[in-house]
């Protein structure tokens, strides 16, 4: 029993050090940081509404942080971290998200994609723009999202960060809108925040080196052992 009681105590000073480090240097974005850290251990998909400006694209940058401590995402989209990030478009092609054709495999008559450092092999993803997803992606992007498989193989999908400046118009989007449990209105800055200089003069200063070792190997012993407490959690049944 002591074991398991400071195991969970370390557990939840890390949590804390991921949510300080999400928030670093940014002004009233507690709230968000705490939804990416929740969506990342329930492995769930989190959405954010919210107009130009309000640091959507950096808390999900953050985010791929924490689960390898690197982000090397090239300028084709393409990540050796895990992390993947594209800006959608009603133009977007499959290639983009699911990574090219195989040459190779065409030759022998088989249909398959590299999707090395695509969104079937990455562990976080930001997607911008997310209700500019067109018919062409929309099928197999909601399959990812929904059962973490992609051309019948497991995906190791954690997290995906969708954003937009709008909500879905078309009815073909709600099922897209749907897969995302934790959703934010991003809010621009308060006039109040914009003149809170201890975080304005520190802009730009990197994470200090101790909130940067956080649970890259023990992610997934985290997502258990809170996964195996949620059985323990009483919900009323004024809110079923």
């Amino acid at each position: 029993i002591t074991t398991q009681t400071v195991t969970l105590h370390d557990y939840q000073t890390q949590i804390r050090s991921a949510i300080r480090r999400i928030s670093h240097n940014l002004i009233e974005r507690t709230v968000e940081s705490q939804l990416l850290v929740l969506a990342l251990l329930s492995r769930e998909h989190v959405f954010f509404l919210g107009v130009p400006g309000t640091a959507k694209s950096e808390l999900g940058r953050r985010l791929s942080l924490l689960t390898d401590g690197t982000d090397t995402t090239n300028t084709s989209g393409s990540s050796s971290s895990g992390y993947f990030q594209r800006l959608l478009t009603k133009f977007t092609t499959p290639e983009e998200l699911f990574g090219p054709l195989s040459l190779k495999s065409l030759e022998m008559d088989i249909y398959r994609r590299c999707t090395d450092g695509y969104l079937p092999t990455c562990r976080v993803a930001f997607l911008d723009e997310l209700f500019k997803a067109n018919s062409a992606i929309l099928n197999t992007l909601l399959t990812i999202l929904q059962e973490r498989t992609y051309d019948g193989s497991p995906c190791p999908l954690l997290c995906v960060v969708g954003t937009s400046n709008e909500l879905p118009q078309e009815v073909e989007l709600e099922a897209l809108y749907d897969r995302f449990l934790l959703r934010k209105v991003v809010e621009p800055v308060s006039d109040d925040g914009k003149h809170y200089d201890p975080c304005l003069k520190d802009a730009g200063v990197p994470v200090p080196e101790e909130e940067c070792e956080l649970f890259p190997e023990g992610l997934e012993d985290i997502i258990g052992q809170f996964s195996a407490q949620t059985t323990k959690v009483i919900i009323p049944p004024d809110i079923c």
